[in-house]
């Protein structure tokens, strides 16, 4: 049993691979960690890679630092998406604690260990997330990403400091994300099928999962930047329809799934209707007038608004002209 799983989805990354891994040999701290890497049916192979790179922190063990005990590839045969990868990683694990690490983003720092100590310091609490910042080209677009969502200043706290329980971070994360998947270290114990990530969703299954477990544990929250999320512009969120439809599909899942307010469901609703709009303007753009007449009309139904009307009727225009 090691103390610590990573688990990371890969899918055409071997420009990032190495970056993200070498952030987690560079981690402070005497622990066991097992990686597991999941290649989504990638084109690219992170075998070699990767392998070069165990062989040489196992070969070069720094006093003072975690011991990488096994780095596994698990190839997908057919592309799953980031849910099933993850829920892969999940079952083949054996840390005690799990912690997600995206194939492009990084840990900076002393990010295991405080987020472990404090797990250790409260073990009530099944799961911990910390601040983190945001770089888009290796440029830093946005250093304090938490405490700057409008939410977070709803969020009411059981205590104060640098480590902190909040109350009612279900209700806020439902309305904005108050973080991400690199930040989460869960206890391995709580992650059983019903914890595990939704394998129809392929964007916006980290906002589902979390909204889950919250939903059931308060997490803890530690105020400090210990992770740095990188923006890519190509991959999955860069192909626009399958962005919207995922987000539609995961806030259909937020109302079946959950026992809400009525005030929750109409943000949802509205949500949903925002979305099938913005689908709908963007099929309008590209003279895709039937497919944004239907994507507009699904938004029209969940609510009614001008803007909505408007684009319907640019959708007729191009046969009126004939």
């Amino acid at each position: 049993m090691n103390d610590v799983t990573i688990i990371i989805p890969f899918y055409n990354r071997n420009k990032t691979i190495l970056r993200t891994l070498s952030s987690v040999s560079a981690q402070e701290g005497d622990y066991s960690v097992e990686i597991i890497i999941i290649d989504d049916a990638s084109v690219e192979s992170p075998r070699t890679i990767t392998e070069k790179w165990f062989a040489d922190v196992s070969g070069n063990k720094k006093p003072g630092f975690v011991t990488i005990s096994d780095c596994k590839i698990i190839r997908l045969e057919e592309n799953s998406g980031p849910s099933y990868a993850r829920n892969r990683g999940i079952k083949e694990s054996n840390g005690n604690f799990i912690a997600f690490l995206d194939s492009d983003d990084e840990w900076l720092d002393g990010s295991l260990k405080t987020r472990i100590e404090v797990l250790k310091q409260y073990p009530n609490n099944k799961w911990v997330f910390c601040n983190f910042e945001n770089y888009r080209d290796d440029v830093c677009v946005e250093s304090d990403f938490t405490n700057t969502r409008t939410l977070y200043k709803k969020l009411r706290w059981e205590n104060e400091g640098i480590v902190k329980i909040p109350l009612n971070f279900f209700e806020c994360q439902l309305v904005q994300p108050l973080t991400q998947i690199s930040n989460l270290i869960v206890r391995r114990e709580i992650l059983t099928d019903e914890f595990f990530f939704d394998e129809r969703l392929r964007v916006a299954e980290d906002w589902e999962f979390i909204l889950r477990l919250s939903s059931v544990y308060p997490p803890v929250y530690l105020n400090k930047i210990l992770v740095r999320r990188h923006i890519q512009s190509d991959g999955l969120v860069a192909t626009r329809e399958i962005w919207f439809e995922g987000n539609i599909r995961a806030g259909e899942t937020v109302l079946m799934r959950y026992s809400l307010t009525k005030k929750q469901r109409q943000f949802i609703e509205d949500r949903i209707a925002n979305d099938f709009y913005e689908w709908g303007y963007y099929l309008n753009s590209i003279g895709e007038y039937r497919k944004a007449r239907e994507k507009l009309s699904e938004s029209l139904k969940r609510k009614l608004g001008w803007k909505t009307l408007r684009q319907i009727a640019k959708t007729w225009l191009p046969l009126w002209r004939r």
